[in-house]
């Protein structure tokens, strides 16, 4: 469709639809007879939804990032409503200032002596403190370490009642690991927000995937993964540089009473944490072999503290084999 139809489905202006197609956010084909841009229903629906985003306040910049990595989506929702917050209360501020600065002059005959006498005492905006908003923070970081479970779960009256549980819960614990998550999900480009994501939805896929019958080959593939990546400094640095801001804090919580939620609440979760629990205690039980005590050796030297392999049902060794490409997260 032409421009002139897109502009009346939208209620954009040409100049707007113009704007968005040189910053990249639509490509309309362009019509080799007449050069004039040929805009496709998918085009109509982006602009619709670069006008709702725009109108939440979101820059372009960041309208980008996430039509790019829509895995970012929270993550970039609780950063803009933190921004809108700061924003409101300083209005709110700005605005008893006013009316305070109102009150301290006479109501006639105003000098700037008068003016100035006033602005002297008026009381100076206070700066708006960094809180912690428990219930939104939780749910971002909830959806980070369960949102995949999720998926394909029919959500019924019962299981929406234990999901609206697990947030409250993870809210009312006031945990700080949930600050610390959702710190390290602001620290990271949208880029690795997306590959975060994806690499957790790789690994638990893959391990709910296990059987009985393939669990002992995937944790040789497990040993042998461990065995190589010990001797790669890349890894290493990236573990140790991760370990307190993205790694205990996971393992933390994904070790707490939040478990017991989603195991009622979803099959897959069901499934997952009874195929790793069974590869983690057998890498476990093979690292205190004799086979294996010099990699666990190796394990403790090389990664100097920066790993407990009895705590949490062993979930630091689940981390080792299930952290998302570092190369990436370790060159933003």
């Amino acid at each position: 469709m032409r421009i002139n139809k897109v502009v009346k489905q939208t209620g954009l202006s040409k100049r707007t639809i113009y704007y968005y197609i040189d910053e990249q956010l639509i490509f309309p084909e362009i019509n080799p007879d007449n050069g004039y841009y040929e805009f496709s229903d998918k085009d109509v629906r982006t602009l619709k939804l670069l006008q709702q985003l725009r109108s939440l306040d979101f820059s372009i910049k960041d309208i980008q990032e996430l039509l790019a990595y829509p895995h970012s989506i929270h993550v970039y929702l609780q950063k803009q409503l933190e921004k809108l917050k700061r924003e409101h209360f300083l209005l709110n501020e700005k605005l008893s200032r006013m009316k305070e600065l109102e009150t301290l002059l006479p109501p006639f005959t105003i000098s700037s002596e008068h003016l100035a006498q006033a602005l002297e005492n008026l009381s100076s905006i206070s700066p708006p403190s960094t809180s912690y908003d428990e219930a939104s923070d939780a749910k971002m970081v909830s959806l980070y370490l369960w949102g995949s479970f999720l998926q394909g779960v029919e959500m019924t009256e019962f299981r929406q009642y234990l999901w609206d549980k697990v947030l409250t819960t993870a809210a009312a614990s006031k945990d700080p690991n949930f600050v610390i998550l959702k710190q390290f999900l602001y620290s990271l480009p949208a880029r690795l927000i997306d590959a975060e994501f994806a690499g957790r939805n790789r690994h638990i896929e893959t391990i709910i995937a296990l059987r009985p019958n393939t669990i002992s080959k995937y944790v040789q593939k497990v040993c042998g993964d461990l065995n190589r990546i010990i001797e790669d400094e890349a890894f290493l640095d990236y573990w140790k540089s991760s370990y307190h801001n993205r790694i205990l804090p996971s393992l933390i919580l994904f070790d707490s009473e939040l478990n017991y939620l989603m195991l009622e609440l979803s099959p897959r979760f069901s499934d997952y944490s009874r195929n790793i629990h069974i590869c983690c205690n057998q890498v476990y039980l093979w690292l205190h072999s004799k086979e294996g005590k010099p990699l666990k050796d190796k394990l403790l030297n090389r990664l100097e503290g920066y790993i407990d392999i009895e705590s949490h049902h062993h979930g630091g060794l689940a981390a080792l084999f299930s952290l998302p490409e570092y190369d990436d997260a370790a060159n933003p």
